[in-house]
C-alpha cells in the first residue's frame, strides 16, 4: 500500500521523477500529462494499478513504469494485444460491469470512463464499500474544463469525509486529471 501524508507532498515527489519519466518512457501526446502518470508510478511503485477505460492503453503503459502489475478494463474490442508481463487487459461486456470489480487490493485506480457521472458516482461509493485505500486518478477533469454534472459532482467529492482526505487537480484545460486519496 502506498503511504503518503498529503497529496501536496505526493505532487512534490512526482516532480522529482518527471525527468526520468520523460527520458525513459515514450509518452504520447500530450506528453506532460502522461509523464505525470509515469512519474507517479516511478515515485511510488504501486503493487496493483487498476485502470478503467483502456482505449489505446496509453495510461496503462505509463502507469506500468514503476508498477508491479496493471490490470486495465474496457468495453471495446479485445485489447489483449496490450498485454505484457506487467499489463493485463480485461474486456467488460457492459459498462456497469466495472461496478463488480474488487478494488480493495489496488494501490491506484485510474478512472477514464463515461464522464457523465453515471458510473463515476457509483464507483466512488464502490471504492468506499470495498475499503479501497489508495489514490484514484479521475481523468478529464481540469480547472478550466468543467463537464456538466460530472465535474460539479466531483468538485463536491472533496467534501466527502467518509473516504477522501485530499483532493488535487492537475493538468491543462484540455487534458487534466483530478486525484483523490482514499484513507
Amino acid at each position: 500500500m502506498i503511504i503518503v501524508p498529503t497529496i501536496d507532498e505526493m505532487i512534490e515527489e512526482i516532480k522529482k521523477f518527471e525527468v526520468e519519466a520523460k527520458a525513459n518512457f515514450q509518452a504520447p501526446h500530450p506528453a506532460e500529462y502522461y509523464n505525470k502518470l509515469a512519474a507517479f508510478s516511478l515515485a511510488y511503485k504501486p503493487d496493483l494499478v487498476i485502470e478503467l477505460g483502456t482505449d489505446k492503453a496509453r495510461s496503462a503503459k505509463q502507469l506500468a513504469a514503476g508498477a508491479k502489475k496493471v490490470v486495465t478494463y474496457d468495453i471495446k474490442e479485445d485489447k489483449s494485444r496490450f498485454n505484457t508481463n506487467i499489463i493485463e487487459t480485461v474486456r467488460l461486456k457492459k459498462p456497469e460491469d466495472c461496478l463488480d470489480i474488487d478494488f480493495s487490493e489496488a494501490d491506484l485506480i485510474f478512472v477514464d470512463i463515461d464522464h457523465s457521472g453515471k458510473y463515476e458516482k457509483p464507483l466512488h461509493q464502490k471504492f468506499i464499500d470495498d475499503k479501497f485505500r489508495g489514490f484514484a486518478f479521475w481523468d478529464d477533469i481540469s480547472p478550466n474544463n468543467i463537464f456538466a454534472g460530472y465535474a460539479k459532482w466531483f468538485i463536491n467529492l472533496k467534501h466527502d469525509k467518509r473516504a477522501v482526505h485530499n483532493w488535487h487537480v492537475e493538468g491543462s484545460r484540455e487534458n487534466g486529471f483530478a486525484i483523490t486519496r482514499y484513507c
